[in-house]
């Protein structure tokens, strides 16, 4: 996927996300078969099927998929925040980027666990022509803590996409298969 559809995408998912944020809805279970194209180009956030409305609370343990889980959301879904939903779009994006997901484990407990303790490896290290400006937007997405995070979704966006440009290698990026 070219750098352009990759960052096309990620500000049309953050763009729902932000949205839904100031409705007070989470989605709480971002991942990339839930993110529709279309014929014509445009993108959808779809299966709200475990979205939190804020002022009602969680009811029950929806988990969420492993692979793209907030740490906190990991810990208890009631804890689930906006930045939770942010931090899943961060994974979609550093595996569009990297060509892996930070975390894999075939069990969804040790993958929980995984999230929640261990830092993702460098991206840099899974795709070395990613520029550091870049990797750097990446890890902060990823943070452990919420408030180390980018606070909108929008804003995790607009931080990858300077990165990119700041460094011109949106254009001459080399993205894994």
């Amino acid at each position: 996927m070219p750098v352009v559809d990759a960052l096309r995408i990620g500000k049309a998912v953050a763009s729902a996300l932000d949205y839904a944020h100031r409705h007070g809805v989470i989605h709480r279970d971002v991942k990339p078969a839930n993110i529709l194209l279309s014929k014509d180009g445009r993108v959808l956030l779809g299966d709200f099927g475990m979205a939190l409305e804020v002022r009602d609370g969680s009811q029950g343990n929806i988990f969420g998929t492993p692979h793209y889980i907030s740490p906190e959301q990991a810990k208890r879904s009631a804890d689930a925040v906006p930045q939770s939903d942010i931090y899943s779009l961060g994974v979609i994006l550093y595996e569009i980027l990297t060509g892996s997901v930070p975390f894999n484990d075939p069990s969804p407990a040790s993958l929980a666990l995984l999230h929640i303790s261990q830092k993702p490896p460098a991206p840099r290290t899974l795709n070395p022509e990613l520029a550091p400006a870049v990797e750097v937007v990446l890890l902060k997405v990823l943070e452990k803590d919420v408030r180390e995070r980018f606070q909108s979704a929008s804003k995790f966006m607009e931080a990858l996409e300077d990165a990119f440009t700041s460094t011109g290698s949106a254009k001459k990026a080399s993205l894994p298969p």
